[in-house]
């Protein structure tokens, strides 16, 4: 608690917090505009970390990422943006591929 870090957490621990902590989180600390980005984002990994997914829902979920992706672009200097976070725009293909990818 000194150096106010979060250690040892399992992956299930991270998605967690990600996709249902992490939106009420930065609720009243972040400009209104990036918030509601990252809600988005967060959002988008809820939807596709389902037991089960609506394959008509894919293609929307698809255009989906990529315009939140371009939004975190204007937000966020270049330096964030590495090939993990180009990554997320080909899971919804891989669930196509797949199938669900539910934790």
């Amino acid at each position: 608690m000194n150096d106010l870090k979060l250690i040892g957490l399992k992956s299930q621990d991270c998605h967690v917090l990600m996709q249902q902590l992490l939106p009420v989180a930065i609720r009243g600390i972040l400009p209104k505009n990036v918030r509601h980005t990252i809600t988005q984002l967060c959002s988008f990994f809820n939807s596709i970390c389902s037991k089960e997914i609506d394959s008509q829902k894919l293609d929307g979920l698809e255009e989906e990422i990529i315009v939140i992706l371009c939004q975190l672009e204007m937000f966020f200097p270049p330096s964030f943006f590495d090939i993990m976070v180009h990554l997320v725009v080909h899971l919804v293909r891989e669930i196509r591929l797949c199938g669900p990818i539910y934790i």
